[in-house]
């Protein structure tokens, strides 16, 4: 089913990406999103500053078990615009890496967000 999904949203989506859909790429739980990553870094490129689609290949990367790939773009769409969403995501990272000093911090960051 996942699957399905994502190879409709990256077909209807070819040309230029539609912000209302990236929820639905967040949603998206496989084992292997080639697609999706693909399409998101190539809408990347164009608007490498782009805090959303950053943030929604950080949530990809991490759903696809992507540790390194998340914790970059995670990183970067945090350093653009620091909201709360992207932090626990890191944060929930970090303390899966158990790295547990970093993931306090970053839970704490992002309590104090709106």
């Amino acid at each position: 089913l996942h699957q399905d999904a994502q190879n409709a949203l990256v077909e209807y989506q070819k040309r230029q990406y539609h912000p209302a859909l990236l929820p639905l790429f967040r949603q998206l739980k496989l084992p292997n999103p080639a697609a999706s990553i693909k399409k998101l870094e190539s809408w990347i490129k164009q608007d490498e500053n782009n805090v959303e689609l950053l943030s929604t290949l950080g949530q990809i990367a991490h759903n696809a078990g992507e540790t390194d790939l998340a914790e970059r773009v995670l990183e970067k769409a945090i350093n653009l615009a620091n909201r709360q969403q992207d932090v626990m995501l890191l944060a929930a990272i970090k303390e899966d890496q158990k790295d547990a000093k970093k993931a306090l911090q970053l839970y704490k960051q992002g309590i104090a967000l709106p």
